[in-house]
């Protein structure tokens, strides 16, 4: 039986060679991004959302993907194939099903599009703490250099170069992934694990002088122009109640966790799946459970929630007011900035940049490698064209699928430059983002725990079989995805509800050409 499984299953595994310490990694690494970077400061200053609890909403979010992550971990150390979500959902409920689950996931939420999302957003990230440094430090060349870096422009045309890194790396086999893949989340995570302890044990004394010196911002003045309307022009921004407020961060915080599933779709190419999925999924989630409570805390205890609120609300609503009060460039408010704010020396401002720009780059990387392994599964399944399952034959790489994710890169980089330039509703893309994400969560969830009681055939063929564990995560799951799915479209408005009929309808015609050129239903009997 055993050699009956391998022979069946081994057009779905590439070559296997990452370890528990590689899970971890991709854990961590997927996650960690524009939620926690960018979003976690925002959302304190926008209107509406002032007065909620960062530490609530992570901590609510993080609670909700508990069963999220048993699921999508048990999915991979049991499936043990080449993105074993869809795999499970096709055996489970049915291949059309988990066609429309992964559509919605890889072009909204987990790939394609979100790439040079993640690419634009990561190069705004280093370009603020680059403006900062030259601030902070007085280096002219610096500060300059940070201002053209903070040109939408400019990130659009490096961003093309950074998605061209980032397919030569896709490039590589699953034995040297891992020598890539060590450096782009250790170095990151170190870095903001040391500067939120040094923000923690500065003086407030020399946090606040270093916030003059680089923005030529007094925090009383600001607070008084944003807090209380003392600029002639600006609305105050006022506290709204804190139940109400922290639901509405928790949009935000539940896009910050998302890509805790991304490591179940290299499923086969872990070595001792069992080990492997255990020990690196929990523990990696536990990783970034206890950073975005720990980060988001120490900034708002060490410069106050009222200085980084109205900081942000005047950035994002009155710039031209934040500007004449300043007299100088703007910093992009991000946690990395206010993580910088401990020193004054320019490298370790830099150091603080390239740490945020990892780790955009650490999430694009394993989101793409993820995207590909998806495209490998579905053309195996004949559920799209069989050249996306052609494998180069010394790197055991999809090497068409990769181009595919290039071109979808590419788009994903207008997609951020539509965003900063406010022609996309930060909002309503998070939405979207959360919508798609859910339904992969909760048809997941809804296979696991109906798969021991409807499928005899796929279901004993798994190494293990647990019905009352399976059915109890499963139907858990299937609840925090449904959760998901709900939240994001509360308060949702016409163009939100037509871009999600729009994603829904591109996913049916795609799902339609699919099955007239390639359709073999006996391909996903097993």
């Amino acid at each position: 039986m055993g050699r009956l499984l391998i022979k069946k299953w081994r057009v779905y595994t590439l070559e296997r060679g990452l370890g528990w310490f590689e899970v971890f990694l991709w854990v961590v690494a997927n996650p960690v991004a524009s939620g926690f970077t960018f979003f976690t400061v925002q959302m304190l200053g926008t209107p509406g959302l002032y007065g909620g609890s960062n530490l609530l909403a992570y901590l609510l979010a993080g609670l909700v993907y508990v069963p999220v992550v048993l699921a999508f971990m048990y999915v991979a150390l049991n499936v043990q194939r080449a993105a074993a979500p869809y795999v499970l959902i096709s055996r489970a409920v049915s291949p059309v099903v988990a066609f429309i689950a992964i559509w919605y996931y890889m072009a909204a939420s987990g790939g394609l599009l979100s790439l040079g999302f993640l690419v634009y957003y990561g190069l705004k990230a280093l370009a603020g703490n680059v403006l900062l440094a030259g601030l902070a430090s007085g280096d002219q060349l610096l500060v300059d250099l940070g201002v053209v870096l903070n040109q939408p422009l400019t990130e659009l045309y490096l961003g093309v170069l950074v998605v061209a890194a980032l397919f030569i790396l896709a490039s590589v086999g699953t034995r040297r992934l891992k020598w890539v893949l060590a450096p782009l989340v250790v170095t990151p995570l170190l870095i903001t694990l040391v500067y939120t302890a040094a923000l923690y044990l500065a003086d407030p004394g020399t946090i606040y002088e270093n916030w003059a010196r680089a923005t030529g911002l007094n925090p009383v003045l600001l607070e008084d122009a944003a807090l209380k309307g003392a600029v002639r022009g600006v609305t105050p921004l006022t506290p709204a109640p804190l139940a109400a407020a922290t639901g509405g961060m928790m949009v935000a915080a539940l896009w910050a966790y998302a890509g805790l599933e991304s490591a179940s779709f290299v499923a086969g190419e872990v070595e001792d799946p069992v080990k492997s999925y255990t020990r690196g999924y929990l523990l990696g989630f536990l990783t970034v459970f206890a950073l975005y409570l720990l980060v988001p805390f120490v900034v708002e205890a060490k410069l106050g929630v009222s200085l980084v609120a109205s900081y942000s609300y005047l950035y994002y609503t009155y710039r031209g007011v934040l500007e004449s009060l300043s007299g100088r460039p703007l910093v992009p408010p991000s946690i990395f900035v206010y993580l910088s704010l401990f020193t004054s020396d320019k490298y370790l401002i830099l150091l603080a940049g390239l740490a945020a720009f990892m780790w955009f780059l650490n999430t694009a990387y394993t989101t793409w490698l993820a995207a590909i392994r998806i495209l490998y599964a579905l053309a195996v399944d004949k559920m799209a064209p069989p050249s996306l399952a052609r494998v180069t034959g010394v790197r055991g790489v999809p090497i068409v699928a990769n181009n595919v994710v290039f071109s979808f890169g590419l788009v994903g980089l207008l997609l951020g430059y539509l965003t900063v330039e406010g022609l996309i509703p930060v909002a309503s893309l998070l939405k979207l983002f959360d919508f798609s994400y859910s339904i992969l969560v909760w048809l997941t969830g809804l296979s696991l725990a109906v798969l021991p009681w409807t499928r005899g055939g796929f279901y004993e063929g798994l190494p293990f079989k647990r019905r009352v564990f399976e059915t109890a995560v499963g139907a858990a799951c299937f609840a925090s995805g449904w959760f998901m799915l709900l939240y994001s479209g509360s308060n949702v408005g016409l163009v939100d509800v037509a871009a999600n009929s729009f994603m829904g309808l591109l996913a049916l015609v795609s799902l339609l050409l699919v099955m007239r050129r390639f359709w073999a239903p006996e391909a996903v009997t097993t």
